[in-house]
């Protein structure tokens, strides 16, 4: 799946679902258990298309199971389908496989970043105080 800063993700998920309502069920659509999984897909593509790749691989994977599962039920609504999807898990996002070891590399790089600047600001700090101290001024 695409996200919404345009990289690729692979996703497994699952969608927990009850009937309920059986003439629904029956009548409203002509294969029921195929519409569902077409339609989680869709959702699912709609929601990861609108979240950034890092988001969806760390902390928003509850907010994506929300999403997905509130559309979702908003859709099967509108199929009159006669369902009543109670969860959805995501039980794998990850980066597709001929490129995950770019991509921690990547993620690595960026860690690195992220502690040398926070090391240098520590730095400058340091030295402020020490031109402050030797020129008498209080910063």
């Amino acid at each position: 799946m695409i996200t919404g800063d345009e990289n690729i993700v692979d996703i497994d998920f699952v969608v927990f679902w009850r009937i309920a309502d059986a003439g629904q069920y029956l009548f409203n659509l002509a294969d029921p258990d195929q519409t569902i999984k077409v339609a989680a897909e869709a959702v699912m593509r709609e929601i990861i298309g609108q979240t950034r790749i890092q988001t969806a691989l760390t902390e928003g994977r509850q907010s994506i199971q929300v999403s997905v599962r509130q559309k979702l039920q908003e859709l099967l609504d509108e199929y009159k389908a006669g369902v009543r999807v109670r969860e959805v898990q995501l039980l794998a996002v990850d980066p597709p496989s001929d490129v995950i070891d770019a991509f921690r590399q990547g993620l690595a790089f960026k860690i690195c970043q992220r502690q040398i600047c926070t090391i240098n600001r520590g730095k400058i700090k340091i030295m402020r105080r020490l031109c402050c101290r030797r020129s008498g001024k209080n910063h």
